[in-house]
C-alpha cells in the first residue's frame, strides 16, 4: 500500500494538536510492513520535522525555516506548485492520499481520506476572521473525499448535522497523547519547582486564551476563589501578553503577583509543567478531541474540564466538570480539588488509568485499517 501525506499541517503550525497528529501518524506507518510512504514536508515551520527518518521514506522532501511573519500565504502557493511538479514530473499513483488539511492538490489515488480536527469555523464564525468561506471550501472538499476520520464522537456528530454528510462516510478514531508524558520523578520535580522559584503550588492553563476559549471564565473563577493567595495560575502557550480585558480582571481583583504566562515552551518542559501542577483547568466552550487534558492525566494530574463538545468523551469518570461560564460551580470544583487530598488522589489513579486507553499505535491501526477497506 502506497501513502501520500502532504505539506499543508506543516506550513500552518510550528507545533499543535494536528502537525503532531501526523507526525505521529507518519512515524507509525514508517514501521509498518507493506506500506511504503511518500511525504512532501516542504519548506516548513513546524517543529516536528520528518527528515532525520528520510531513509525510511519511499519518497521525502522537506526544510524547516523560522516563521517569517506575513509570508504563510507565498510559502503554501510555493509548497503547492513544488509538489504539483513533482507529481507531474513522472507518472506517479498511490493506493491513500491523505491530506494534512483542507486544500488537497490533484492526486492520482485510488482513495482520498481527509481527517477532521473540529467544527469550530462553522459553530464560533464571530471568533475566526474568514470563517464563512474557510466553511465553504471545507464544505466542498468534505463531499468528494471518499473517507472522513473524525478524532471524536462529538466531532462526527457535528458533521452530520451541520454539513449533513452521511454516517456511514464518517468514522471515528481517537488521537493520543505521546509516551513522554508520564508522571515525573522525585529528583526532576525539585529542580523544576527550584528553577522557577515555586514556593506555593499552581493552577495550570494550556493554550490560547481568547474567543470560544474562554479563559476569562477560570481568571474569574480564580479571582473570586478565596485560597487564591495560596497559589499561582499559570498560563502555558497562547498569547504572550494579557489582553485588554484580562488586565482589567486581573486589576480588579488585584491578583497580578500570582500569574504568569511561558512562551516558547517545548514538549519536555509542558510534561513537567503538567506533572508538577496541582491540577489544570480547560475552559474551552468547544473542542474537538480535548488533547491538553489528556495528556495532563497522563502525567498524573487530576483535571477540571468544562462539560462541553467533546470534552467529557475524553476525560470520562477521571476528572471535574463545570458548566462553560459558570464561574461559581467552577471555583466550586477548583476549591474542591485543592482542600480534598481523597479526591486528588482518587481522581489522579483514575487520569492514569483512562490516559492508558489512548495511545498513536492504536490510533494508527485503526486509520491503516481504514486505509485498507478502501483499497481491497
Amino acid at each position: 500500500m502506497k501513502i501520500l501525506y502532504d505539506y499543508q499541517i506543516f506550513v500552518r503550525q510550528k507545533y499543535g494538536g494536528i502537525s503532531r497528529y501526523f507526525y505521529e501518524l507518519i512515524l507509525q506507518a514508517l514501521q509498518q510492513e507493506g506500506i511504503k510512504v511518500s511525504c512532501y514536508q516542504g519548506w516548513h515551520i513546524n517543529y516536528y520535522s520528518l527528515a532525520e527518518q528520510k531513509k525510511y521514506f519511499e519518497y521525502y522532501a522537506g526544510s524547516y525555516h523560522k516563521k517569517i511573519y506575513k509570508t504563510g500565504p507565498l510559502l503554501d502557493l510555493y509548497n503547492k506548485t513544488v509538489l504539483k511538479r513533482w507529481l507531474a514530473a513522472s507518472p506517479r499513483s498511490f493506493d491513500i492520499y491523505h491530506p494534512t488539511y483542507y486544500n488537497p492538490v490533484k492526486v492520482k489515488a485510488k482513495a482520498t481520506v481527509m481527517t477532521v480536527y473540529d467544527m469550530i469555523h462553522e459553530k464560533f464564525p464571530q471568533h475566526l476572521k474568514g470563517a464563512k468561506s474557510f466553511t465553504n471550501n471545507k464544505r466542498k472538499v468534505l463531499a468528494r473525499v471518499d473517507k472522513i476520520i473524525a478524532i471524536s464522537k462529538s466531532t462526527k456528530n457535528d458533521l452530520i448535522d451541520i454539513f449533513g454528510l452521511p454516517a456511514d462516510k464518517i468514522e471515528v478514531v481517537y488521537l493520543a497523547a505521546s509516551n513522554h508524558f508520564k508522571p515525573s520523578g522525585q529528583e526532576e520535580n525539585n529542580i523544576f519547582r527550584k528553577s522557577h522559584g515555586l514556593d506555593k503550588p499552581y493552577i495550570l492553563y494550556v493554550g490560547d486564551r481568547g474567543g470560544y476559549k474562554n479563559f476569562v471564565t477560570l481568571l474569574r473563577a480564580f479571582g473570586q476563589w478565596a485560597n487564591r493567595a495560596d497559589y499561582y495560575l499559570f498560563c502555558l502557550g497562547g498569547q504572550s501578553k494579557w489582553g485588554p480585558e484580562e488586565l482589567a480582571l486581573i486589576n480588579k481583583y488585584r491578583i497580578a503577583g500570582n500569574l504568569k504566562i511561558f512562551s516558547g515552551i517545548n514538549d519536555l518542559e509542558l510534561r513537567l509543567f503538567y506533572a508538577n501542577a496541582k491540577m489544570l483547568v480547560v475552559t474551552s466552550l468547544y473542542e474537538g478531541f480535548g488533547l491538553t487534558p489528556l495528556e495532563a492525566m497522563k502525567c498524573g494530574t487530576p483535571v477540571i474540564v468544562s462539560n462541553s463538545s467533546s470534552l467529557p468523551e475524553v476525560v470520562g469518570d477521571a476528572g471535574l466538570y463545570f458548566e462553560p461560564l459558570d464561574v461559581a460551580g467552577l471555583t466550586e470544583q477548583i476549591n474542591k480539588l485543592a482542600g480534598n487530598n481523597n479526591t486528588w488522589t482518587a481522581l489522579s489513579s483514575q487520569g492514569l488509568t483512562r490516559g492508558a486507553n489512548y495511545s498513536w499505535g492504536k490510533t494508527a491501526v485503526e486509520t491503516f485499517r481504514i486505509y485498507r477497506q478502501l483499497t481491497t
